[in-house]
Protein backbone atom coordinates (compact mmCIF):
# COMPACT_ATOMS: atom_id res chain seq x y z
CA UNK A 1 0.00 0.00 0.00
CA UNK A 2 2.73 2.38 1.08
CA UNK A 3 4.43 1.78 -2.06
CA UNK A 4 1.39 2.45 -4.09
CA UNK A 5 0.55 5.66 -2.54
CA UNK A 6 4.14 7.10 -2.92
CA UNK A 7 3.89 6.30 -6.61
CA UNK A 8 0.80 8.30 -6.66
CA UNK A 9 2.30 11.45 -4.86
CA UNK A 10 5.13 11.05 -7.12
CA UNK A 11 2.67 10.93 -10.62
CA UNK A 12 0.58 13.58 -9.08
CA UNK A 13 4.30 15.55 -8.67
CA UNK A 14 4.97 15.07 -11.86
CA UNK A 15 1.94 15.80 -13.33
CA UNK A 16 2.12 19.46 -11.73
CA UNK A 17 5.26 20.10 -12.55
CA UNK A 18 4.96 19.75 -16.12
CA UNK A 19 1.64 22.31 -15.86
CA UNK A 20 3.71 24.73 -14.22
CA UNK A 21 6.20 24.22 -17.22
CA UNK A 22 4.07 24.77 -19.51
CA UNK A 23 2.22 28.18 -17.75
CA UNK A 24 5.12 30.45 -18.77
CA UNK A 25 5.04 33.36 -21.63
CA UNK A 26 6.56 31.35 -24.11
CA UNK A 27 8.98 33.77 -26.84
CA UNK A 28 9.69 33.14 -30.14
CA UNK A 29 12.19 34.92 -31.99
CA UNK A 30 12.46 35.08 -36.07
CA UNK A 31 13.08 37.23 -39.06
CA UNK A 32 10.49 38.28 -41.22
CA UNK A 33 7.55 38.04 -39.69
CA UNK A 34 5.64 37.94 -35.86
CA UNK A 35 4.93 33.72 -35.82
CA UNK A 36 3.54 31.57 -33.15
CA UNK A 37 5.68 28.98 -31.69
CA UNK A 38 4.23 25.49 -33.21
CA UNK A 39 4.42 27.62 -36.90
CA UNK A 40 4.66 25.15 -39.64
CA UNK A 41 7.09 25.80 -41.53
CA UNK A 42 9.67 26.81 -39.10
CA UNK A 43 10.09 30.66 -38.60
CA UNK A 44 12.90 32.04 -41.08
CA UNK A 45 16.04 31.92 -38.58
CA UNK A 46 19.13 32.64 -41.42
CA UNK A 47 18.79 35.52 -43.84
CA UNK A 48 21.75 36.15 -46.23
CA UNK A 49 23.13 39.41 -47.29
CA UNK A 50 22.17 41.66 -49.03
CA UNK A 51 17.97 41.74 -48.74
CA UNK A 52 16.25 43.67 -51.50
CA UNK A 53 15.88 46.57 -49.78
CA UNK A 54 18.54 47.23 -47.48
CA UNK A 55 16.21 46.50 -44.18
CA UNK A 56 16.36 42.86 -42.18
CA UNK A 57 13.37 42.76 -40.10
CA UNK A 58 13.41 41.00 -36.36
CA UNK A 59 10.16 39.95 -34.69
CA UNK A 60 10.20 38.85 -30.93
CA UNK A 61 6.54 37.64 -30.19
CA UNK A 62 4.85 35.71 -26.62
CA UNK A 63 2.11 33.24 -26.31
CA UNK A 64 0.63 31.90 -23.15
CA UNK A 65 1.31 35.44 -21.34
CA UNK A 66 -2.24 35.11 -19.49
CA UNK A 67 -0.73 32.36 -17.45
CA UNK A 68 1.61 34.58 -15.48
CA UNK A 69 -1.09 37.18 -14.72
CA UNK A 70 -3.34 36.49 -11.54
CA UNK A 71 -6.57 38.15 -10.88
CA UNK A 72 -6.68 41.48 -10.74
CA UNK A 73 -3.29 42.11 -12.26
CA UNK A 74 -1.68 43.40 -15.65
CA UNK A 75 1.46 43.47 -17.14
CA UNK A 76 3.06 47.09 -17.01
CA UNK A 77 6.37 46.79 -18.92
CA UNK A 78 8.48 44.36 -20.86
CA UNK A 79 11.93 43.91 -21.92
CA UNK A 80 14.11 42.15 -24.20
CA UNK A 81 17.81 42.06 -24.50
CA UNK A 82 19.70 40.78 -27.70
CA UNK A 83 23.56 39.75 -27.33
CA UNK A 84 25.41 40.05 -31.64
CA UNK A 85 28.78 38.50 -32.72
CA UNK A 86 31.15 37.05 -32.84
CA UNK A 87 33.44 40.44 -33.74
CA UNK A 88 30.57 42.80 -34.85
CA UNK A 89 31.40 44.16 -38.29
CA UNK A 90 31.20 48.08 -39.03
CA UNK A 91 27.89 46.90 -41.06
CA UNK A 92 26.07 45.91 -38.03
CA UNK A 93 27.79 49.15 -35.30
CA UNK A 94 24.70 50.90 -34.60
CA UNK A 95 26.06 52.06 -30.92
CA UNK A 96 27.29 55.97 -30.84
CA UNK A 97 30.29 56.74 -33.41
CA UNK A 98 29.74 53.43 -34.77
CA UNK A 99 29.68 53.15 -39.05
CA UNK A 100 26.08 53.01 -39.16
CA UNK A 101 25.23 55.64 -36.93
CA UNK A 102 27.96 57.87 -38.25
CA UNK A 103 25.84 57.69 -41.49
CA UNK A 104 22.43 57.92 -40.09
CA UNK A 105 21.23 54.18 -40.70
CA UNK A 106 19.21 53.41 -37.64
CA UNK A 107 17.18 50.70 -35.73
CA UNK A 108 13.60 51.00 -35.93
CA UNK A 109 11.76 49.85 -32.81
CA UNK A 110 7.89 49.13 -33.01
CA UNK A 111 6.10 47.54 -30.04
CA UNK A 112 2.88 48.97 -30.62
CA UNK A 113 2.03 46.14 -33.44
CA UNK A 114 2.16 44.17 -37.22
CA UNK A 115 -0.77 42.22 -39.21
CA UNK A 116 -2.30 39.89 -37.30
CA UNK A 117 0.14 40.47 -34.51
CA UNK A 118 -1.24 43.12 -31.77
CA UNK A 119 1.85 44.61 -29.12
CA UNK A 120 1.35 43.76 -25.47
CA UNK A 121 1.80 47.29 -24.97
CA UNK A 122 -0.88 49.10 -23.98
CA UNK A 123 -1.89 53.02 -24.25
CA UNK A 124 1.07 55.46 -24.26
CA UNK A 125 4.32 54.32 -23.82
CA UNK A 126 7.76 55.09 -22.42
CA UNK A 127 10.31 53.22 -24.44
CA UNK A 128 13.70 52.97 -23.45
CA UNK A 129 16.40 51.46 -26.09
CA UNK A 130 20.09 50.99 -26.47
CA UNK A 131 22.82 49.54 -28.20
CA UNK A 132 26.48 49.36 -27.03
CA UNK A 133 29.03 47.44 -28.61
CA UNK A 134 32.19 45.91 -26.15
CA UNK A 135 35.43 46.36 -27.91
CA UNK A 136 37.05 43.18 -25.43
CA UNK A 137 34.43 40.85 -26.36
CA UNK A 138 33.31 42.06 -29.81
CA UNK A 139 30.07 41.12 -29.29
CA UNK A 140 27.51 44.03 -29.26
CA UNK A 141 24.31 44.03 -26.94
CA UNK A 142 20.59 45.88 -27.84
CA UNK A 143 18.04 46.29 -25.45
CA UNK A 144 14.42 47.47 -25.78
CA UNK A 145 12.30 48.10 -22.78
CA UNK A 146 9.51 49.79 -22.64
CA UNK A 147 6.46 50.37 -19.72
CA UNK A 148 2.89 51.13 -20.26
CA UNK A 149 1.30 52.69 -17.16
CA UNK A 150 -1.90 51.68 -17.94
CA UNK A 151 -1.62 48.11 -18.03
CA UNK A 152 -2.60 45.32 -19.99
CA UNK A 153 -4.91 42.63 -18.11
CA UNK A 154 -6.98 40.91 -20.94
CA UNK A 155 -5.07 39.23 -23.52
CA UNK A 156 -7.84 37.55 -25.58
CA UNK A 157 -5.44 36.84 -28.76
CA UNK A 158 -2.81 33.69 -28.71
CA UNK A 159 0.45 35.29 -29.95
CA UNK A 160 0.91 39.25 -29.03
CA UNK A 161 4.26 41.39 -30.32
CA UNK A 162 6.87 42.14 -27.79
CA UNK A 163 9.56 44.11 -30.63
CA UNK A 164 9.56 44.55 -33.94
CA UNK A 165 13.26 45.75 -35.08
CA UNK A 166 14.18 46.80 -38.43
CA UNK A 167 17.39 47.27 -39.00
CA UNK A 168 18.66 49.24 -42.32
CA UNK A 169 21.77 48.50 -43.36
CA UNK A 170 21.44 50.79 -46.86
CA UNK A 171 21.86 49.22 -49.90
CA UNK A 172 24.26 46.91 -51.50
CA UNK A 173 27.82 47.91 -50.79
CA UNK A 174 27.38 50.16 -48.13
CA UNK A 175 30.50 51.88 -46.88
CA UNK A 176 30.62 50.03 -43.87
CA UNK A 177 31.97 46.97 -44.62
CA UNK A 178 31.57 43.11 -43.19
CA UNK A 179 27.95 42.88 -44.54
CA UNK A 180 28.77 39.38 -45.63
CA UNK A 181 30.36 37.91 -42.73
CA UNK A 182 28.36 35.53 -40.46
CA UNK A 183 26.64 37.01 -37.68
CA UNK A 184 24.56 35.38 -34.90
CA UNK A 185 21.51 37.10 -32.56
CA UNK A 186 21.08 35.45 -29.32
CA UNK A 187 18.15 36.62 -27.47
CA UNK A 188 19.22 36.42 -23.78
CA UNK A 189 16.33 38.03 -21.57
CA UNK A 190 12.51 38.35 -21.96
CA UNK A 191 10.94 39.83 -19.04
CA UNK A 192 7.97 41.46 -18.25
CA UNK A 193 6.74 43.72 -14.70
CA UNK A 194 3.24 41.91 -13.86
CA UNK A 195 1.18 43.04 -10.11
CA UNK A 196 -1.65 44.50 -9.45
CA UNK A 197 0.09 48.25 -9.82
CA UNK A 198 3.69 49.24 -11.81
CA UNK A 199 4.89 50.16 -8.15
CA UNK A 200 4.37 46.40 -6.71
CA UNK A 201 4.80 44.27 -9.96
CA UNK A 202 7.29 41.40 -9.91
CA UNK A 203 9.44 40.18 -12.98
CA UNK A 204 8.58 37.29 -14.99
CA UNK A 205 11.07 35.59 -17.47
CA UNK A 206 9.73 34.24 -20.95
CA UNK A 207 11.35 31.11 -21.84
CA UNK A 208 12.27 30.74 -25.52
CA UNK A 209 10.38 28.45 -27.65
CA UNK A 210 13.63 27.40 -29.38
CA UNK A 211 16.85 28.01 -29.22
CA UNK A 212 16.20 31.99 -29.58
CA UNK A 213 19.49 32.77 -31.87
CA UNK A 214 18.78 34.33 -35.18
CA UNK A 215 21.94 34.48 -37.81
CA UNK A 216 22.49 36.01 -41.65
CA UNK A 217 25.02 35.15 -43.83
CA UNK A 218 25.70 30.91 -42.02
CA UNK A 219 22.99 28.83 -43.68
CA UNK A 220 24.55 25.80 -42.01
CA UNK A 221 23.97 27.57 -38.61
CA UNK A 222 26.83 26.40 -37.12
CA UNK A 223 29.40 28.71 -36.53
CA UNK A 224 27.85 32.12 -35.37
CA UNK A 225 25.29 31.37 -32.89
CA UNK A 226 27.41 29.05 -31.69
CA UNK A 227 30.34 31.64 -30.78
CA UNK A 228 27.73 34.14 -28.92
CA UNK A 229 27.22 34.11 -25.74
CA UNK A 230 23.67 32.94 -23.97
CA UNK A 231 23.05 35.21 -21.11
CA UNK A 232 25.05 38.95 -20.25
CA UNK A 233 26.40 39.87 -16.65
CA UNK A 234 24.86 43.47 -17.24
CA UNK A 235 21.05 42.30 -16.73
CA UNK A 236 20.98 44.06 -13.71
CA UNK A 237 21.86 47.51 -14.86
CA UNK A 238 19.73 47.50 -17.81
CA UNK A 239 16.75 47.07 -15.52
CA UNK A 240 17.77 50.04 -13.27
CA UNK A 241 17.47 52.26 -16.52
CA UNK A 242 14.03 52.22 -17.54
CA UNK A 243 12.49 51.03 -14.06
Amino acid sequence: MRAIRFTMVSLLLTVSLAGMAQAVPMIQYAWNGCVGTAVVPAPTKDLTYPSSNGLYNQYVSVEQIATSVGAGESVFSHTVQIVIGPNVPDAWRFDPGGCEDANFSTITYNSAGVANCVGVRNGAEAAVTDYSYDPVSGNATLTAGTGYPAGRSSFPNPRYLLWELKFSLGAAGAPCGGEHQPLGFQLTKVSFAVGLTPADSRNVDGVLADQGCLEINDPSRNTACAAVPTQTSTWGRVKGMYR
